[in-house]
């Protein structure tokens, strides 16, 4: 893996080790711990991904192209990710009774 997405797809597996994790623990049924590891997840993915790019082309660039432009969209991703999370567990939930 090289080039500027490559800390970005590093990010990814942390990302997705990090739901994992939070799925075995049936985060689903907790909405509130649900958020908070999928905050983490999306917080190590964009942290991985500048880290590489500021080791490409320094810090400031970094934050520039790689940080400031998604947070505010990965935010309403992460908001609206575990909505429907915690609404389809509940509902499997009561599917099953």
């Amino acid at each position: 893996m090289v080039g500027p997405t490559a800390g970005h797809l590093a990010g990814f597996v942390a990302m997705a080790a990090i739901a994992g994790w939070a799925a075995d623990r049936q985060y689903a049924h907790r909405p509130a711990m649900l958020l908070a590891a999928m905050l983490v997840a999306e917080a190590a993915m964009l942290a991985l991904g500048a880290l590489w790019l500021a080791i490409l082309f320094g810090y400031e660039q970094a934050f520039v192209l790689g940080v400031g432009p998604f947070v505010l969209t990965d935010l309403v991703k992460v908001l609206l990710a575990t909505s429907i999370v915690a609404a389809a567990s509940r509902v499997t939930v009561s599917a099953g009774r």
